[in-house]
């Protein structure tokens, strides 16, 4: 079988990047956020929390639903602790 598929691969026209398409989620690794956050940022700004208000199955789920391209996000705590204090940035 694997023989067969090399004999084909070998055989056909080269894709061209152009031509490749996949499955991605933006904020891969978006969870919804907290309630009280949720209520505070709606009185502040309705459309701010409209626009985050959702959440993506976990990474091995969507690998597991065919997703092929994740966007996560990465920031530097050079000092440690931001994720205890929302809304600072280290």
């Amino acid at each position: 079988m694997l023989l067969l598929w090399a004999l084909a691969a070998a055989s056909a026209q080269p894709v061209k990047i152009n031509e490749i398409q996949l499955v991605g989620t933006h904020n891969s690794y978006h969870s919804s956020i907290s309630p009280n956050e949720l209520a505070n940022l709606r009185k502040l700004n309705p459309r701010a929390a409209a626009s985050l208000e959702y959440r993506h199955p976990s990474l091995e789920t969507q690998l597991n639903d065919g997703v092929r391209q994740l966007e996560i996000d990465v920031y530097a705590d050079t000092k440690g602790g931001t994720p205890a204090r929302p809304g600072s940035n280290g």
